[in-house]
């Protein structure tokens, strides 16, 4: 990732906010003598002021894999006789405005006919996953070969560099824009809602497929986070950037550390196993390193984070006391629904400190309830006042967003004789009550009852 110390003017340095803040590697370069010959030169490396500044000067093109909330979308016509009219025409009829998109091309592509449609794609006023902006353009513009952008694993020809000229929107021609004129054209596209969009709707279950390709990211950075965490820094692996990033994420997925508690774990661990492997601890650069980590910190908790609310993990359980006194308290004499409610805490402690907390069926199925009674916990939680859920937030066409009106403590969790945690709400009960019959005064039910439906 590029330094903060360096010589971008504050129009370069918001082009890199707004298009390559959140890129480590890898990145591919184009000079015009390539793109005559339409090669590039691919580098498994970091993006930095000077290529960025290349980049905007018309030395060099830059291309960069999507964002994960990527900003800006476009559609490339490169077929102008086949391609343009039927786009357009398409564009109307998602009811899509002048205001919402701009023209852009390089001079070569624009006497050819060439041109890109540039835009912003969001949902719920917030920046859409690439993958899921990938889904919604290929379901309105899979015709005549038209090639959208953000892809999957496909790098793009980024904005405002390489001669890239902003056109007027019906005589094509160049609006002689400077950097400044680019970066205030395109700040002020008004955005295309997804929710807004017709006949789309109905299709967002779908965009499954990008929650898997997130699982699948997400699963590589937890192993080569973890084996950071354990070896430190070796030579050849990782710089010291990528492997903090790294670590940040393995701790930001494990739910159990703040910003704060994560930023001081990751500059302990950087000073104990560089391993000799990074220049500026080698040299005792420490301040700059520390203040790296609070930016990347920052980003992963807070920018990622923000926006997606951490779905429940499989670790250890943990259930203390009070949550055991709080399932019975929830429906007396209905030692069923104290059971749902308990399996219900179980599920959301890791993540409780977050403000929405993701929940797939399958867990309202599975692990909480069963698959005809999780519909009637729902509501009873609503009704009472103890959950919120907020539908508009779509992450895969199963899971949801909620929100919990009642508080967890933080006391010891429960465990048995062998030490071992204690996960099921009869051996809880037994723990908390140590008899019978305080089992049957705390739930309310008789023996008979407590084993038929916990036992």
């Amino acid at each position: 990732m590029t330094k903060q110390n360096t010589t971008l003017t504050a129009d370069e340095r918001e082009f890199f906010n707004n298009f390559v803040v959140a890129h480590v590697a890898p990145h591919s370069t184009q000079t015009p003598k390539q793109a005559a010959e339409r090669a590039w030169t691919y580098q498994h490396r970091p993006t930095n002021d000077k290529l960025i500044k290349a980049h905007l000067d018309g030395k060099q093109s830059l291309a960069l894999l999507p964002l994960w909330y990527q900003v800006y979308a476009n559609i490339d016509i490169d077929s102008p006789k086949t391609q343009a009219e039927a786009v357009f025409n398409k564009l109307d009829e998602l009811k899509i405005r002048a205001d919402q998109y701009l023209i852009t091309a390089t001079p070569r592509h624009r006497q050819s006919g060439n041109f890109r449609i540039n835009f912003k794609l969001e949902m719920n006023n917030e920046p859409a996953t690439a993958g899921l902006q990938n889904i919604v353009l290929r379901r309105n513009f899979n015709f005549h070969n038209v090639e959208t952008n953000p892809r999957p694993n496909v790098s793009d020809r980024l904005v405002c560099g390489f001669n890239s000229e902003f056109l007027d929107l019906h005589t094509r021609a160049d609006l002689g824009l400077d950097l400044r004129g680019k970066l205030d054209a395109l700040r002020n596209l008004r955005p295309i809602e997804i929710t807004e969009l017709p006949r789309i709707q109905t299709e967002l279950p779908a965009i499954g497929e990008v929650n898997e390709q997130h699982i699948k990211t997400g699963s590589t950075f937890l192993k080569e986070g973890k084996a950071l965490l354990e070896n430190g820094l070796q030579s050849g692996d990782y710089n010291r950037h990528d492997a903090q990033h790294r670590v940040i994420f393995l701790l930001w997925k494990t739910g159990l550390y703040s910003p704060e508690t994560a930023a001081e774990f990751v500059k302990t661990w950087i000073e104990n196993k560089h391993n000799g492997q990074s220049d500026a601890a080698n040299s005792g650069d420490w301040q700059r390193i520390h203040a790296e980590i609070d930016r990347q910190v920052k980003s992963v908790f807070k920018l990622i984070a923000n926006r997606l609310p951490d779905a429940p993990h499989n670790r250890t359980v943990e259930v203390t006391r009070a949550d055991v006194l709080m399932a019975a308290k929830f429906a007396p004499g209905d030692v069923v629904k104290q059971k749902q409610f308990f399996n219900l805490i179980k599920i959301i402690r890791p993540n409780f400190h977050w403000k929405w907390i993701l929940i797939h069926s399958k867990k309202w199925i599975h692990q909480i309830a069963s698959d005809s009674t999780y519909k009637d916990l729902k509501k009873e939680l609503q009704s009472k006042g103890l959950m919120q859920i907020d539908r508009r937030y779509i992450v895969n066409s199963e899971s949801q967003k909620y929100k919990f009106n009642f508080q967890l403590d933080s006391g010891e969790p429960l465990t048995d004789a062998d030490g071992k945690h204690i996960d099921t709400y009869y051996e809880a009960l037994e723990a908390v009550c140590g008899s019978g019959r305080g089992i049957q005064e705390l739930t309310g039910v008789n023996r008979m009852t407590l084993w038929r439906n916990l036992k």
